[in-house]
């Protein structure tokens, strides 16, 4: 992958090459003398794929919803959760068979961080599930992406921050391909759950615009009259209000109080 990306570099900038949004079908083919697995990166992702048990090439597919890599935990609770692994044992020994494979690294090298899929192998993933419903894996990727912000929630507002954001900021990218999926599939109520956990994230990152524009995307999108989603939206709306303080945005935060002091005299103090 590296020759040919280097080939393609003499005539594209590296750059540009790492704005492709489909690299691996940008880059050269190599000489039609290597094996032909090696000819293009594709084909040897190909090769590598079917050389993989059933259970593993499953594995591979569903771990692709991760961006920007992964703890081993996190990538066993979305196995586990999402019903590709029976136990957290097999999904641990399908992470590590994938290692071996090289289809999935250590983030810089240090095995006690994070696990990375290379951009192309995800590429090559999400085109094989394009026809099929890769729904359970996301759904468990943002469950597991809500219930790590809402663990960290309260160590975020003491003085544990530091430590808390420390083990969050990795996972930014993850948040954000969470809230895309679940605002695309038309998911209301997994979106504001994300929203509302990601709320004391953004605040502590100083991310008050980001968090705006997702908090006001939850409120617009939550509906019904039932008790749940009354306390739904007025949780979204305090976190609007709070990110606009924060941002020095006034006159908006006002009215997202005024917004949430309305809602809590219609529907009650509960």
């Amino acid at each position: 992958a590296i020759e040919l990306a280097a080939a393609r570099a003499r005539l594209v900038p590296p750059a540009d090459l790492l704005s492709r949004q489909r690299l691996a079908a940008f880059l050269p083919h190599a000489p039609r003398d290597v094996p032909a697995h090696q000819q293009s990166v594709i084909r040897s992702i190909a090769w590598s794929y079917d050389l993989l048990d059933p259970i593993d090439r499953h594995a591979l597919r569903t771990l692709s919803v991760f961006t920007g890599g992964f703890s081993a935990q996190a990538g066993a609770a979305v196995l586990s959760s999402s019903g590709v692994a029976e136990s957290d044992a097999m999904a641990y020994d399908a992470i590590d068979r994938l290692r071996q494979h090289s289809l999935l690294t250590f983030d810089g090298g240090d095995p006690t961080v994070r696990l990375r899929m290379l951009e192309t192998v995800r590429e090559f993933c999400h085109e094989l599930g394009a026809g099929d419903d890769d729904g359970p894996a996301r759904r468990a990727h943002a469950a597991w992406v809500c219930c790590e912000l809402e663990s960290a929630a309260s160590a975020l507002r003491s003085a544990d921050h530091v430590r808390a954001m420390e083990r969050l900021i990795p996972d930014h990218a993850n948040l954000l391909t969470a809230l895309r999926w679940s605002a695309d599939a038309g998911d209301a109520e997994r979106l504001a759950a994300l929203a509302s956990a990601g709320s004391p994230f953004w605040h502590t990152a100083n991310l008050f615009r980001e968090g705006c524009e997702w908090l006001d995307l939850a409120i617009a999108r939550t509906g019904g009259d039932d008790r749940r989603a009354a306390a739904a939206s007025a949780d979204l709306l305090a976190g609007s209000a709070l990110m606009r303080f924060h941002a020095g945005l006034w006159a908006d935060c006002r009215a997202r109080v005024d917004a949430l002091l309305e809602k809590i005299e219609r529907d009650g103090e509960d």
